[in-house]
């Protein structure tokens, strides 16, 4: 026995199909004809002549007939009249219409009332989405979405309109893991500091935290602990350090922003109450200004802990003052993927091998957020591995798919008005995080929510310290709904914030890599706030984020959402070996020991190669380091800017300037419109690479703007005028010019303004702080070159850092 499925044609014909049992071979086909509502013959291309009804009749009654519901109302007559037994099935009708048999059952999808198999399903739902431009990327997320929903018209009409409604924009959810199973009583920590846990509500171990003592944490194992932001790191460093330091040696805790030590200096203040005494390290500020306190590292010797930037402590190892830290028993460095950032990565990774040849017998514990080759780090560090993917609370992501800037503005103005609304069952109200790719943006933003009611805040490194301070205590006194900050600065900040918004997947113009989205998502949700974390994404289909950008929004949302975190890569410019090489021959106390220290580097250091090069810029002579080579380390000086500094006459404004240029210089927000209005064209934000557009193309209603940005600026014959380096370095000047009249940070940019630079105060205290520390170095070369120029650095550094405004 076999299946007889009959298909209406036409008002007197039916397709017949006899199936194989399983559907799998059909074993004659033709087409039945109706007369007076009755089956009278068949006819098929295998048999000459026509089946008569007779036989018709016979062959059918050996069969189970079958019809789809939506035919029953034409079939079901005809089969009852010739007293067939029959039944009544649902069938995909996209196969049948091409002739193909295949049951659907329950499991059937509907498109535009039809009911469809997976398969076809999925075909019109590609369909769609080519023809509304998403990418193939796309389509795995919305695959999911109609196996929900299974229906194809709600997926219509959700690529047609935006919507916020959890069930439609539901990516996945990351369940959380159970408590780690080890109460805290149970741990072999002092009494007093086990009491001080507890007052801040640690009583369990989470599972990281658990596998961390599994591994020797507490018998001075050096580990890297690999596990998302907020699963507990931090206290795996505590347990060993603060053990360490009731032992009488000092705990290490290094991070690689002012911001995080700061923060962390204020935390680990609470030891206090253990008789223990907390300094801090992070290179002493030297710009006096109203609205910038000075930042003085504490005394180090005397003290039990020490939070400090890897800068601030590198320092001491390059100046021969590791004596000043005494016995160190631990050491924490956080925030260990950053070994992936230019510049900074190749900087860690020569302070690791530095900290390791320093301390040898103390405890490393290296922490960092999910990466993709742990083991390959721990092995090269000589760390035992401690890894988990748990997290303490649920996270819910969400992809949110807009059709326009306008859209996406009112979807977060919803989302964070909705969220503002929850409140968690510890009692704390929801907050948002937003990141975005730019200051401008996150200015924008900020001030788009604050007009529609929204208690916002920007949060990015152009803002001076005294303003994020406030941001961040209005944030955590829950005055804020949200803070919208750029996505560079997403590893410095620890707001706990129940909702992370991705308002842009670019940091700058590069598209967000997954290790640094899992980073950024992780700042969802804390347990001792949040009942759960949410992940919004807002990516427009087919758009792209910049000209060079290959991927559309929709296609890097999927990949981050979908995507295993990136192997840590460092990368390294021309030179940076050699910066890195002369600070560990400088630490190490000569060359042989130095090279040997850089050996164990992770970035394959040339040394032969780079020891050359170091001879050419005179930092090594004769096998041994020359003091302009201890300068140039201990100052954090390129060998190739020493030189410079070393045999050029210009003065020591023009020097630096040419040197260190000032970057973040921005066109004000009228004259972008403006020039948006007229040339209709999308203006740069930096400020040199804007005014291009009009001294290409020059107009009257431009021609005052430029005549004088021409006079202050831009005086060179450069083939690449206006975008050459020239322009910076006179902008720069200026700067600096500006400081030594006595101007302070918020007078240098309302005098910038006048040329319409539009600056951040946190940018120009930042620039004229590094300006004073290069010249300091600048200063050390000059008295080794016994130069006349000596009088006119020390002057230059005091004028710049030693004046502080009667103004208020």
């Amino acid at each position: 026995m076999g299946y007889a499925l009959f298909i209406p044609r036409g008002r007197r014909t039916l397709t017949l199909k006899l199936y194989s049992f399983n559907f799998e071979k059909i074993q004659l086909e033709g087409t039945v004809n109706i007369r007076d509502g009755k089956i009278w013959n068949l006819h098929t291309r295998k048999l000459s002549t026509p089946v008569a009804r007779k036989e018709l009749l016979k062959l059918l009654k050996g069969q189970r007939i079958l019809f789809s519901s939506e035919h029953s109302s034409t079939l079901e007559p005809i089969i009852k009249r010739e007293k067939l037994s029959y039944q009544i099935l649902e069938f995909c009708t996209s196969c049948l219409s091409r002739g193909i048999a295949k049951p659907v059952k329950k499991n059937y999808y509907i498109v535009y009332g039809r009911k469809m198999c997976k398969n076809c399903a999925e075909e019109e739902l590609n369909k769609e989405l080519k023809f509304r431009g998403f990418s193939p990327a796309s389509f795995e997320h919305f695959s999911k979405l109609l196996y929900r929903l299974r229906n194809f018209e709600k997926i219509s009409n959700l690529l047609q309109s935006q919507s916020l409604e959890d069930s439609h924009t539901l990516y996945d959810r990351v369940k959380s893991d159970k408590i780690g199973g080890i109460k805290l009583d149970k741990l072999p920590i002092n009494k007093e500091f086990m009491r001080i846990l507890k007052q801040r509500n640690i009583k369990e171990l989470t599972s990281i935290q658990k596998l961390a003592t599994d591994a020797g944490l507490l018998k001075k194992n050096s580990l890297l602990v690999a596990s998302a932001t907020a699963s507990g790191k931090t206290l795996i460093a505590e347990l060993a350090g603060i053990e360490a330091a009731l032992r009488g040696e000092k705990f290490l805790f290094l991070v690689p922003l002012v911001a995080l030590a700061n923060q962390k200096y204020e935390e680990f203040k609470s030891y206090s109450k253990l008789g223990l005494k907390v300094a801090i390290r992070v290179g002493r500020s030297r710009i006096v200004d109203d609205r910038e306190p000075l930042m003085d590292s504490s005394k180090l010797k005397h003290a039990d802990i020490v939070v400090g930037t890897y800068e601030g402590i590198d320092y001491l190892l390059r100046a021969g003052n590791k004596d000043k830290l005494g016995k160190v028993g631990v050491v924490a460095v956080d925030e260990v993927h950053t070994l992936s950032q230019e510049e900074r990565g190749i900087e860690l990774d020569g302070f690791l091998s530095r900290l390791e040849h320093t301390f040898p017998k103390a405890q490393i514990i290296a922490l960092t957020a999910t990466i993709g080759n742990p083991k390959e780090i721990a092995e090269h560090y000589s760390l035992k591995l401690v890894e988990s993917n748990s997290r303490p609370i649920p996270l819910e992501r969400h992809l949110v798919f807009i059709g326009s800037e306008d859209e996406k503005l009112s979807a977060i103005l919803k989302l964070v008005k909705k969220e503002a609304s929850i409140k968690s069952s510890k009692g704390f109200y929801g907050q948002s995080l937003i990141f975005t790719n730019s200051r401008r943006k996150a200015s924008s933003l900020a001030g788009f929510l604050s007009d529609r009611g929204i208690r916002a805040g920007e949060y990015h490194a152009g803002l001076s310290y005294s303003r994020r301070k406030r941001i961040e205590k209005n944030f955590i006194e829950q005055r804020l709904n949200c803070v919208v900050a750029t996505a560079a600065l997403g590893a410095g900040i620890d707001f706990p914030a129940s909702q992370v918004i991705f308002g842009s997947l670019t940091m700058g113009n590069k598209k967000l890599e997954v290790r640094d989205f899992l980073q950024m998502q992780g700042r969802a949700g804390r347990p001792s706030y949040h009942d759960r974390g949410r992940v919004v994404i807002l990516a427009m289909p087919g758009a792209k984020s910049s000209f060079s950008m290959k991927e559309s929004e929709d296609e890097i949302a999927v990949k981050l959402l979908s995507g295993k975190p990136e192997d840590i890569e460092i990368p390294a410019e021309e030179g940076e070996d050699e910066m890195q090489l002369l600070a560990c021959m400088v630490s190490a106390g000569n060359v042989r020991d130095g090279v040997k220290v850089a050996g164990n580097m992770l970035f394959p250091v040339n040394s032969g190669k780079a020891i050359k090069k170091l001879e050419e810029h005179g930092m090594i002579k004769g096998g041994k380091i020359t003091q302009l080579g201890r300068i140039t380390s201990i100052h954090f000086l390129k060998p190739q800017e020493a030189k410079i500094m070393y045999f050029s006459n210009e003065s020591p404004e023009k020097i630096l300037s040419s040197l260190f240029p000032f970057t973040n210089a921005y066109l004000s927000i009228s004259l972008v419109s403006k020039i948006q209005k007229i040339y209709r064209v999308t203006v740069p934000m930096r400020y040199f690479d804007a005014l291009g557009i009009i001294f290409q193309e020059p107009r009257k209603e431009f021609m005052d703007i430029i005549e004088m940005v021409r006079q202050e600026f831009l005086i060179c014959s450069c083939e690449e005028f206006p975008y050459c380096q020239h322009s910076l370095e006179m902008l720069s000047e200026k700067i600096i010019m500006l400081r030594r009249q006595k101007n302070n940070i918020k007078e240098i940019s309302r005098s910038l303004s006048a040329y319409y630079i539009k600056t951040f105060s946190g940018d120009i205290f930042n620039y004229l702080d590094t300006i004073v520390k290069k010249a300091e170095g600048f200063l050390d070369i000059m008295k080794l070159r016994k130069s006349s120029m000596v009088k006119d650095v020390e002057r230059l550094i005091k004028e710049i850092e030693g004046y502080r405004s009667k103004t208020k």
